[in-house]
């Protein structure tokens, strides 16, 4: 298994407790609106990339969270040009406060990610 697999699936395993067992509703997506990895269905995918003119302006931790009842959707800064993206149907502070603990943890990982990305066009 290739080491960005890897990374993919520790994130997945270590998000179970606030997406759920499913282990669905991850994505990684670059400042640029490009989406880098997900398992979110496209419908989610779109409302996120409405944000993408925002995502510049994100710095490392700070996010932005779209709520539609009792699932929300939150995008936040990982690294200087990527995004984490999880849905969940957890109490939104607890989820963001895990989220932060989650990058710190991988912060690494998500600098890897950021070296990965080809240049803008």
């Amino acid at each position: 298994m290739s080491e960005d697999a890897n990374f993919i699936n520790n994130l997945k395993r270590e998000l179970n407790p606030i997406c759920g067992p499913s282990k669905k509703g991850l994505a990684l997506i670059s400042k640029r609106g490009e989406i880098l990895y997900s398992d979110l269905a496209s419908e989610t995918e779109q409302k996120i990339l409405r944000f993408k003119q925002s995502f510049q302006g994100l710095t490392q931790g700070s996010n932005i969270t779209l709520i539609k009842g009792k699932e929300a959707t939150i995008i936040v800064c990982a690294s200087e040009e990527t995004l984490l993206a999880v849905e969940t149907k957890q109490n939104i502070g607890f989820a963001l406060l895990y989220l932060h603990s989650l990058i710190k943890k991988y912060e690494a990982e998500f600098k890897k990610y950021t070296k990965k990305m080809p240049p803008p066009a």
